[in-house]
């Protein structure tokens, strides 16, 4: 009789450790650094930028934008709340905020970024139910602007609709 039961039992214990293993994997990444293109369109412009990004926790990172066409360089930096950037143009760190980089059509603050690319889900945004098993949508709730994410994996393309103004930035990592 226990010889039964031990393939059974062996069996429920498989089945559980996948469940768990499905229900604990990230909904994406996790991606601490890589390289990739991002690509801003606003109503009125649009740009785009070559991507260097290194965030090995959510609170703390370092992103570098190139403007091939105009060859300008903007390197970011974040530690908790504080945020600085600099420039070819301007060399010494500088404080930034969140709204002068939604100024520039950055729909995301970097702090959040780095918390979806290291796998977690920002706390204000809640993932709505897809029927695409390659795509995984977030939606803002509570907070303005209205942000909506969408991230394919096939494509390593994460689309972040500021909703409220009309602003879309695509990320598209190469990893």
């Amino acid at each position: 009789m226990v010889l039964l039961l031990l393939p059974w039992l062996n069996a429920c214990t498989s089945l559980s450790e996948k469940k768990l293993l499905t229900e604990t994997k990230p909904a994406m990444g996790p991606y601490e650094t890589f390289s990739g293109r991002l690509i801003v369109m606003e109503p009125r412009r649009r740009w785009q930028v070559q991507l260097q990004w290194q965030a090995m926790q959510a609170n703390q990172g370092w992103v570098r934008l190139t403007h091939v066409a105009s060859n300008k360089v903007v390197e970011l930096r974040w530690q908790d709340q504080s945020m600085q950037m600099r420039s070819n143009s301007a060399l010494s760190w500088q404080e930034t905020g969140q709204k002068q980089l939604a100024e520039q059509g950055i729909v995301l603050a970097p702090r959040q970024l780095a918390t979806l690319l290291l796998g977690n889900t920002p706390a204000h945004f809640q993932r709505k139910h897809n029927t695409n098993a390659d795509t995984i949508i977030w939606e803002s709730h509570g907070l303005k602007p209205f942000v909506r994410l969408q991230w394919q994996q096939k494509s390593h393309r994460l689309t972040m609709t500021d909703m409220t103004h009309g602003r879309q930035a695509i990320l598209i990592i190469e990893p």
